[in-house]
């Protein structure tokens, strides 16, 4: 071993011996180092490579977010409000104190001025006065660049929003509002009141109303829940709760198990309504999705009222403090698109006249298409008929339906474009008994007329056929199929009945 062998030597040797050592260590560290300088100086030095990091991407405000900080005049007559966080309050009072509030789930966007950028229009509720209740309209210019904000105007008091839209021109709000009859406390008619944006400034131009409010307004409608009692019990994450409503029949998804029962309106109470008893699957499911299901359907079978707050559709179920809890709704996906707030006025005076998408399976409906320039346009046809027959379709079998389907005209180049006329002129037997019942024999028969002028005798309305429709015994009706040749916006209306 080496450490024996050292041991051995005198202590003379050993001292030398480890001179030596010390000397040849000493020599090869300097080796190392001149070497290490050499390539050094050989080789240049190369600073680590670190990626730049990007700057975070700053997302841009929510509407909601720019809406609820900005000041709003026409609220006073002699001073602007300003909004936090959605909400005025007024000075005087104590919790319960009074004030204006943003609605946050109905703003829609266009441009109202016309000038290719952006604006918002939206609605404000000022609860300032007692039992008064005042849907204001506002709008918002240049709303995501350099907000400009528009003096605001009062739709109406107290009054139920069903929607507010905006067609390029005009914003219209549809509500439960007053009319003929009514006392202040309980509106009863179903109200459309249209503005434009002139000279700055919000203006009213139109007022119509459309009808007595119906539970049979409700035929149709699509809904899913968001909260099972106003704001206090959200729908639990991940779970959908549906609700379709259509020709005094519902029917949805609980959570777990689909359901269906029946609903009764009144007509002394168009706000008052009853749900049968309800049926639905026995799929086993887990808690908490079992507990909010059976909640639901218990509240759902013990609703008394209806209402409409501000785009949503609300339930109302008596609670044991004898106050009201509500089952608010809002509008599934598909009727959002259905109902897209770019819609043409026209096309929405035509859906007033013969009701908006639906798959009642009775009655007349209006379908609006867009972007349809390049699909075959019976083919179009077919699949609205099929869609509003819904149900009924296979349990009557497709022979049933298609037996009675033909095309019984077409409107040639050159043609007057007279839609009334043209009916009228059909020949078919089968299909001329429907054209009395679609011109003449409905409520509001003339202004249905005009709607359907104003749809299809439009110029660029070239391409326009009317098909026979029926279940091949004891209901028949026709379809209007027509394209625009500019924008290739289809329009079609069904009409199916005994």
């Amino acid at each position: 071993m080496i450490s024996d062998a050292v041991t051995g030597l005198s202590e003379e040797q050993n001292y030398s011996c480890n001179m030596k050592t010390s000397k040849l260590f000493l020599i090869i560290m300097l080796i190392m180092l001149f070497t290490a300088c050499a390539d050094v100086s050989q080789t240049p030095i190369v600073e680590p490579t670190i990626a730049p990091t990007a700057a975070p991407t700053e997302e841009a405000p929510a509407l909601t977010d720019i809406l609820g900080t900005l000041s709003y005049s026409g609220v006073f007559p002699d001073h602007p409000i300003t909004l936090v966080d959605g909400y005025y309050y007024y000075s005087e009072g104590g919790s319960g104190k009074p004030y204006v509030r943003l609605i946050d789930n109905l703003i829609v966007t266009g441009d109202i001025n016309h000038d290719g950028v952006e604006d918002a229009v939206f609605l404000l509720e000022d609860n300032s006065e007692g039992s008064s209740r005042y849907s204001l309209l506002a709008a918002v210019l240049n709303v995501r660049t350099d907000p400009k904000q528009v003096e605001v105007i009062q739709v109406e008091d107290r009054i139920a929003v069903k929607s507010l839209s905006f067609d390029g021109s005009q914003v219209i709000a549809e509500y439960i509002g007053h009319g003929s009859g009514d006392v202040d406390c309980c509106p009863t008619w179903n109200v459309r009141k249209v503005f434009e944006f002139q000279d700055g400034r919000l203006i009213e131009t139109n007022r119509e109303e459309l009808g007595k409010v119906s539970v049979e307004d409700l035929n149709g409608t699509n809904w899913r829940l968001i909260d099972l009692n106003g704001n206090q019990e959200p729908v639990l994450p991940d779970t959908e709760i549906t609700l379709n409503i259509d020709q005094g029949q519902i029917s949805g998804f609980a959570g777990c198990n689909n359901y269906n029962s029946s609903v009764t309106g009144d007509l002394e109470f168009p706000n008052k309504i009853t749900v049968g008893p309800i049926s639905a699957t026995q799929k086993m499911c887990t808690d908490p999705t079992s507990n909010q299901e059976s909640a639901y359907l218990a509240r759902l079978g013990n609703v008394e009222k209806w209402a409409y707050d501000y785009g949503h559709l609300v339930l109302f179920y008596p609670q044991e403090d004898n106050t009201f809890g509500e089952l608010t709704y809002e509008l599934r996906l598909q009727d959002m698109k259905d109902t897209d707030q770019t819609k043409p006025n026209a096309i929405i005076k035509l859906e007033t006249a013969y009701g908006s998408p639906s798959q009642a399976g009775f009655g007349s409906t209006v379908f609006y298409e867009q972007n349809k320039s390049d699909d075959d346009l019976e083919k179009l046809a077919l699949e609205k008929y099929r869609y509003f027959v819904g149900n009924l379709w296979e349990r009557f079998g497709e022979d049933a339906w298609m037996a009675p389907w033909k095309q019984v005209y077409t409107r040639k180049d050159g043609e007057k474009h007279d839609i009334v006329a043209e009916l009228r002129g059909i020949t078919d037997p089968d299909a001329a008994i429907s054209v009395p019942m679609i011109l003449d024999n409905l409520e509001g028969a003339q202004a249905a007329r005009a709607a359907l002028s104003r749809v299809y005798d439009d110029p660029a309305i070239t391409d326009l056929s009317v098909f026979n429709l029926g279940d091949g015994g004891a209901m028949s009706g026709i379809l209007l199929a027509g394209r625009n040749q500019n924008t290739g916006e289809i329009v079609l209306l069904v009409f199916l009945m005994d």
